[in-house]
């Protein structure tokens, strides 16, 4: 039997007031795809941070190709690491972000431009991306930037691949190109940990999978001998069975109420969607669905006012209303939540207070016009309550949140504001089914207390399940309108890839 790559026994890791990581069992073989999972705040994070070298345990034993060796050891073992949030440097080009840090020389000693350009070429093969290694990233697409990302740790002949949520900005079939590529990596003996939120992915592409549960290690399984139910139950520790989604069954299907908002013949001033229309009604979900670049985000901030229109109208309660600027659709009742929680977002570096009161701060406003922190404290206690924020106080950063708590904040400092038209964009990506529970829940809440909400994902069941109805974009387009509880997934993705179902 081989020998594991990497072995870790028993290894703890404490911070101030919290012990991330309680004697966790790990192990990464050649030719192997180990998957990680757990709820946000399981330890995953913390755990691949001592792999990759970030910081030492308090406790534990490592071993290497079967020997046991000391933590600075790891140094000299090749890994690499494809973070979820992007590591790109947009303004140099592909080949230049693949061999960044580690830029081939020749026999002057000078960088090798040609091997650079060749070695890249070679690896864009793979994907079968017909891009040129010239281009500037600034230039590609988030899925596409992704795949760079992973290119740089193809080239850099790692032993052990690290990938954190690689899927997350991709399209099925970049997906499907990413499955294959993991697997064709077997073949050349390097290890995989894979750690991704979409618990059907690990039963596609990985051998084994490990559950970390409050930094805490559950198990060690094949992925052969274990199913669906009993990984989520090792993951959250219930017995009953998680509903990721408010079945359709236990919502009323709102598609004869007031119409609340509507926008007429939009199209972009860069022509990244065109003559849109649609309707959204007060206490609906309306589920918008479209593939990357299908000119879903563009159309979410364009009602926002942070993308320029060319034509068209937008009414809100039956009055046309005018959007220059996000300050102009804030006035009306119109807010955004953007996808991109950590660079878009938040202000990740200061309190969840502070992030709760920052869009309108005439909210926290005595009458002489100071900013009173009693206000302040009482918005961000109300809102800290309302969504089941889980946090020391409401002084705790943000950025030491778990992902899905950092959504629930995103998602509380827009709605303390009681807007009339929320657009919630990507709003489960990167956090865990139980999170993604309390966010369905708390979205179907929201529309029932009268509020218009405008719930744009790539995830097809995710829309099926949580909407009212769902209006599907293709190159800027919109081509169909459904009842969700009346179509099919197959006919969506049909729908979303430009192929209609309808004559």
């Amino acid at each position: 039997m081989k020998e594991a790559i990497l072995e870790m026994k028993s290894i703890t890791k404490a911070f101030p007031g919290v012990i991330a990581l309680d004697s966790v069992n790990f192990s990464v073989f050649p030719g192997e795809i180990h998957a990680l999972v757990g709820k946000n705040g399981a330890g995953k994070s913390t755990l691949i941070s001592i792999i990759s070298g970030v910081y030492g345990p308090d406790k534990g034993e490592l071993f290497v190709d079967g020997s046991k060796v000391s933590y600075s050891h790891l140094h000299n073992l090749p890994i690499s690491t494809v973070y979820q949030e992007s590591t790109v440097f947009p303004n140099l080009s592909i080949a230049d972000n693949v061999f960044a840090g580690d830029e081939p020389i020749n026999h002057l000693s000078l960088v090798s431009n040609q091997t650079k350009i060749g070695e890249t070429k070679k690896l864009l093969e793979i994907f079968q991306l017909n891009f040129d290694p010239l281009t500037l990233v600034t230039q590609l697409s988030p899925a596409e930037k992704k795949l760079v990302e992973i290119l740089r740790a193809l080239q850099k002949k790692s032993r052990i691949m690290i990938l954190d949520e690689p899927t997350a900005a991709l399209t099925l079939s970049e997906t499907k190109k990413l499955f294959q590529l993991l697997h064709n990596l077997k073949k050349s003996e390097i290890g995989i940990i894979y750690i991704s939120h979409r618990l059907e992915e690990i039963f596609e592409v990985a051998d084994r999978v490990t559950v970390l549960r409050d930094g805490v290690w559950q198990g060690t399984e094949y992925i052969n001998q274990i199913d669906m139910p009993r990984l989520i139950t090792m993951m959250v520790g219930k017995k009953k069975e998680l509903i990721e989604e408010v079945k359709k069954d236990e919502v009323e299907v709102r598609t004869k109420g007031e119409v609340l908002c509507e926008v007429k013949n939009l199209t972009h001033y860069y022509r990244k969607f065109k003559n849109v229309n649609f309707q959204v009604r007060k206490n609906e979900i309306l589920g918008l669905a479209g593939l990357i670049g299908a000119g879903k985000t563009e159309l979410a901030k364009a009602i926002f006012g942070q993308e320029r229109l060319e034509t068209g109208e937008i009414e809100l309660e039956g009055e046309k209303i005018s959007i220059h600027s996000p300050l102009d659709a804030i006035h009306y009742g119109i807010v955004y939540i953007t996808e991109n929680r950590k660079e878009e977002g938040l202000f990740l570096d200061t309190s969840i207070k502070n992030n709760i009161v920052a869009p309108d701060l005439t909210t926290v406003a005595n009458n002489l016009g100071f900013i009173s922190d009693h206000k302040i404290n009482q918005i961000s206690n109300q809102v800290i309550q309302q969504f089941n924020i889980k946090a020391y106080d409401a002084d705790q950063i943000t950025n030491t949140l778990s992902g899905g708590n950092q959504q629930k904040v995103l998602l509380g400092l827009w709605l303390h504001l009681k807007p009339k038209v929320l657009l919630v964009d990507e709003p489960t990506v990167g956090i865990d089914v139980e999170s993604k529970t309390e966010i369905y829940k708390l979205l179907r809440k929201i529309a029932d207390s009268g509020v218009a909400v405008i719930m744009i994902s790539s995830e097809i069941k995710e829309l099926l399940n949580n909407s009212d109805r769902i209006i599907t974009m293709y190159k800027g387009t919109i081509i169909e309108e459904f009842i969700a509880s009346q179509v099919s997934e197959k006919e969506l993705l049909a729908s979303i890839s430009g192929i209609s179902n309808r004559e």
